[in-house]
């Protein structure tokens, strides 16, 4: 039976492509090579190369759609929002254009990738995986930025446009020291495991790929092809022969799974070009079968042996023996599960190399460790023999030392054999979910994650250790996803199997993302509990743990914070942002989440330029790093918009909001966290009187916060009377105030019923029952201001609005103490928010309208009523409510 024409053009297709890539002698190599491997497509092949459009059609009207070229000159064409300006060049994807922006929004210019053909199939996968691509925010990644279809169906790409030059050109023209070839390569590693971050491997790492400036810079192209983590080799399949077989894993041109090893296999393969010139395997001498046989059975050279003296862009062989050739040999290994980890783990020991420390590749040998020692420390060995005093502090230093060197070895390991572990157990999750599935770009990475949480005990039903490794890892994904409710049934079940055995560190790091955990559930006691155990096991442990410490000290302060222990959490915010400069420095990840916890604290206590001051340098460390576009940089989104909310910026906060949403959204989906964004969202958008806007927000918030917090947390109570309030603007008031009494219950049975958010609560209850025409409710709002002046500092903003509300509620019935109770609020509003606040103009207008001895009251009230209506607009219900207080 013959195969049917669009199955043997998806054979076809990947060879078109690499051969397009290719100029003369090196496509006939790669055409030669086709012929042995693909000999039924050899003939169709060639004549898809021709000069003569006239022989497409022979391939079939898929083929000939496929390969056909537009018109050559595309200049001044629009795509999208782009105007070609010049060709740049053309490979197997297509042709590449220099384009400016076309619609004056700004002054850009980027590369457009006009690729080949408008195949359906591609078409589908276009828009999905663009996306995706999408999110790869990293300064050495050249950012996807837009693309589409042109009007007559090609598709296009745009690409930001990377200055220098390839690798190999970069190399032979500079001829970089060994320093700056070693920075490079980190650069490049950095940007590649920030993409394995997310999922995304880039399957196809070679010099061209990756651009170097003329300053030493780095973008890496062309992520555009990567793949997310999912296998889809078939047999039969063609895809590892358009693949630059140089820069190849053996398990590429097997056809096999592909994880992000097979990048470090690429890597691998980068450094040993990097320092040699050459590529670490012989090239291809027309034998294919051969050449696959030589990678997949033999290991690579040694890089040292490569430096030979016709290979004039080598480095000395002497300077690549040791601890280059064996960092180069890890990465390069046969089998995946031999290779470093992960990229992360290959550039820390090039690092080590850099620093003169020994390297994870190395036989860790007594001999070679020492070697290390002595030529960091030459000048105090030569001194050691000097006097016996001195040999005795030299010995007590080393021991000091040993321990220390010890403990980073062994958290280092710790923290290979968690990622290792994992990440071999999310692979085989993702094959086999994907193999049944049918579609594995389908999948949704919760639902991967979901399989691989119930099947843990099975799986390492042997392997005690492994599984609590997995068991701890899959829960920070969690909590890093928001589902926090999942996150804690795996957090507890690893305390119950937990025999002992684990290492301190690991079981400090599960206790510590416990009180997370039952911080985001609204539960501050057992979270302060959790910490408490985290940190007296990290203080136990040998080695620098200021960096564990710090983040510990953080979730504690936030634990006192919402305790209402104001001034001790905002020490331990305090002491924590230390501890992260000392151990990670200023622009760490670290450093930058530390700041975002102190400005919580910050917020929570009125300073709110304390807080913009550390949220903004939060934020200029994940923008500066490549995370503007994180979960991190969300979360300080989030906060800069409650900032301006407690300013009464609204519009600001409104803004703030919706960046933060767009972030959050595109980082990670559903989860808590974009539920409390939403929940802020709509309390601004409800303010502003945008009421068609709010209620979806709240709506979707709610049901966020209940999957991934649950029910009775305090975030789906603080949620709950946000939709109180809303349902109070539209007189829904037997809804809104079942709401509200449910929101008071929770938070009374999480916090205490005289914590200040179940008094704000129970004053919000009361304010509802008012409307409703409930004549005791006033009794209850004055309970509850009651309660919150026992509060102090932390329930100051809740008093203050309690009184106002009971100045509204008291104004025709009691005027005398209507008055009383708006100027307390009044008061209190200017001391916390100063005179231009909506809130203050708000309590001011209500003095001014109740006090029959104030002269200039009418102009107090309409001066009032002007920041009123700047700040909210005509639309927002408070400012309709305060236009029946005007003096008539």
């Amino acid at each position: 039976m013959s195969e049917p024409l669009n199955q043997r053009f998806l054979r076809l297709e990947p060879l078109i492509d690499r051969a397009l890539e290719l100029d003369d002698d090196a496509r006939e190599q790669f055409l030669a090579m086709c012929a042995e491997v693909h000999p039924d497509l050899i003939a169709d092949l060639r004549r898809a190369l021709a000069p003569d459009d006239a022989v497409l059609p022979a391939l079939g009207g898929l083929a000939a759609e496929v390969t056909r070229e537009r018109p050559t000159d595309r200049r001044g064409l629009r795509a999208g929002a782009w105007r070609l300006l010049e060709k740049l060049g053309r490979g197997g994807m297509g042709t590449v254009y220099l384009a400016e922006r076309a619609d004056g929004a700004f002054d850009k210019r980027a590369a457009v990738k006009l690729l080949r053909g408008h195949d359906l199939r591609f078409k589908d996968q276009l828009e999905r995986e663009r996306r995706v691509l999408a999110r790869l925010d990293h300064p050495h990644i050249a950012r996807l930025l837009d693309g589409g279809v042109l009007p007559d169906g090609q598709p296009y790409l745009v690409m930001e446009l990377a200055d220098g030059e390839d690798l190999d050109d970069w190399l032979a023209r500079a001829r970089p020291s060994l320093e700056a070839r070693l920075q490079v390569f980190l650069a490049i590693c950095e940007a590649v495991a920030y993409a394995h971050g997310v999922l995304v491997v880039h399957r196809d790492l070679k010099p061209s790929n990756i651009r170097v400036a003329a300053d030493g810079s780095v973008k890496l192209l062309d992520f555009g092809i990567a793949k997310l983590l999912a296998p889809d080799a078939e047999r039969g399949n063609t895809q590892h022969l358009a693949l630059t077989p140089d820069f190849a894993a053996p398990e590429q041109l097997q056809g096999g799974v592909i994880s992000t090893r097979t990048d470090v296999y690429a890597l691998g393969a980068l450094l040993f070009l990097l320092l040699s010139g050459r590529a670490p395997h012989p090239a291809f001498d027309g034998n294919w079968a051969g050449f696959v046989q030589r990678i997949t059975e033999d290991d690579a050279r040694p890089v040292s042996s490569a430096a030979t003296p016709d290979a004039t862009l080598a480095l000395a062989p002497a300077t690549l023996r040791g601890d280059l050739d064996a960092i180069v040999a890890q990465a390069l290994r046969r089998e995946p599960v031999q290779r470093y980890p992960n990229v992360d783990a290959f550039a820390a020991d090039v690092r080590r190399f850099l620093d003169g420390r020994p390297v994870h590749a190395h036989p860790p040998t007594l001999g070679y460790r020492a070697r290390k020692w002595l030529r960091r420390r030459w000048g105090l060995a030569a001194a050691a023999g000097a006097v016996t005093l001195a040999l005795v502090a030299g010995v007590s230093g080393i021991v000091w030392q040993a321990r220390y060197t010890a403990a980073e070895r062994d958290a280092a390991q710790l923290e290979a054999r968690r990622s290792q572990a994992v990440r071999d157990y999310l692979l085989l999750m993702f094959r086999d979910a994907g193999a049944q599935a049918g579609d594995a770009q389908a999948l949704s990475a919760k639902t991967v994650l979901e399989q691989a949480a119930a099947g843990i005990e099975r799986e390492f039903a042997d392997d005690p250790d492994a599984r609590q490794q997995v068991l701890a890892s899959l829960a920070e994904i969690y909590i890093y996803l928001g589902d926090f409710v999942a996150a804690e049934a795996l957090l507890s079940r690893f305390l119950q199997l937990d025999d002992g055995r684990a290492p301190g560190a690991l079981r400090a790091q599960v206790h510590s993302d416990l009180a997370d955990v039952q911080l985001r559930r609204g539960n501050p006691v057992e979270a302060c509990a959790e910490i408490e155990t985290a940190l007296s096991l990290l203080r136990a442990e040998p080695g620098d743990q200021r960096s564990a410490v710090g983040t510990a000290l953080s979730l504690r302060g936030q634990c006192r914070r919402m305790s209402g222990a104001l001034d001790a959490a905002l020490a331990d915010l305090r002491e924590a942002v230390s501890l992260q400069r000392q151990a990670r420095g200023a622009t760490a990840r670290e450093t930058a989440a530390a700041h975002n916890s102190l400005a919580a604290g910050y917020l929570q206590a009125g300073a709110l330029d304390a807080a913009r001051t550390e949220l903004e340098a939060a934020l200029a460390v994940f923008e500066a790093t490549g995370r503007g576009a994180s979960v991190d940089a969300a979360n300080t989104l989030n906060n800069l918009a409650v900032a301006a909310m407690l300013s009464g910026r609204m519009v600001q906060a409104q803004a703030w909001l919706q960046r933060a949403l767009e972030v959050r959204r595109a980082a990670s989906g559903e989860s808590a966290a974009l539920g409390a964004l939403l929940v802020n969202y709509g309390r601004a958008l409800t303010l502003l009187g945008r009421f068609d806007e709010a209620a979806p927000q709240l709506d979707e918030a709610i049901v966020l916060l209940e999957r991934y917090t649950g029910a009775d947390s305090i975030d789906s109570a603080s949620a709950g009377l946000a939709l109180a309030d809303y349902q109070t603007t539209q007189r829904a008031y037997g809804g809104a105030e079942r709401t509200a009494a449910r929101s008071r219950d929770t938070l009374v049975a999480k916090l205490g019923a005289g914590h200040p958010a179940s008094l704000r609560a129970a004053a919000q209850l009361a304010e509802i029952q008012w409307r409703r025409g409930d004549a005791t409710s006033l009794a209850r709002l004055q309970a509850a201001i009651a309660g919150l002046r026992e509060s102090g500092a932390s329930g100051a903003s809740y008093l203050a609005a309690a009184l106002c509300q009971s100045a509204i509620a008291q104004r025709t019935t009691s005027p005398e103490d209507a008055l009383r109770d708006a100027r307390e609020c009044l008061s209190l509003r200017r001391a916390r928010n100063g005179e231009t606040h909506w809130e203050t103009a708000q309590a001011a207008l209500l003095v001014a309208s109740l006090d029959p001895d104030n002269a200039d009251g009418e102009r107090d009230a309409a001066q009032a009523m002007g920041v009123l209506r700047d700040a909210l607009g005509e639309r927002s219900p408070r400012v309709i409510e305060a236009a029946a207080w005007m003096p008539r």
